[in-house]
This record gives structure tokens, sequence and C-alpha cells, in this order.
């Protein structure tokens, strides 16, 4: 009976360090994903747009399509990094 528990244990040990390593994985990844977006947006899409384009305004619409478009990326990655967060504190 004591290895059949010893065996169970290092399998539950095993089971949970992997979550750990996955879930860290997923909040890491999530929040680099929204930093680079921010980045990205500010230094090489924006920037660009309003030199390059003749009107202010054609500019300013554009830019906000993007934006928009980022905002639902970014909100997933919130979600994701939120729900990993979360999960990780319980299991600890």
């Amino acid at each position: 009976m004591p290895v059949t528990q010893n065996i169970n244990q290092n399998a539950t040990s095993c089971f949970l360090r992997f979550n750990n390593m996955l879930l860290s994985i997923l909040k890491s990844l999530s929040l680099g994903i929204w930093l680079g977006a921010f980045i990205m947006l500010g230094y090489a899409v924006a920037g660009p747009i309003f030199h390059e384009l003749p009107s202010k305004t054609l500019a300013g619409v554009l830019n906000g399509i993007i934006i928009g478009r980022m905002n639902q990326i970014e909100w997933v990655c919130a979600i994701v990094a939120l729900a990993s967060s979360i999960t990780l504190l319980i299991l600890k």
C-alpha cells in the first residue's frame, strides 16, 4: 500500500507542477502580447499613419479603427492573464 500512495502523490505533484508551469506561461504570454500591442501602436503604427496620410482626419479615423480592433485583443489578453493569476493563487 505505501508504494501505491507514493506513486499517487508523485503523479499528483507532477500534475500540479505542470499546471503551474502552463498557467505561468499563459499569464506571461498574454501580458507580453498586451504590452507589445501598446508599444507597437505607439511606435510603429500611430506615428507613421499621422505622418504619411494627407489628412489628420483620415489618419485619426484609421487609427481609431486599429485601436478598436486592438482593444478586443487586449480584453482577451487581460481575461487570460487574470484567470491564470487567480488559478495560480488558488493552486498554491
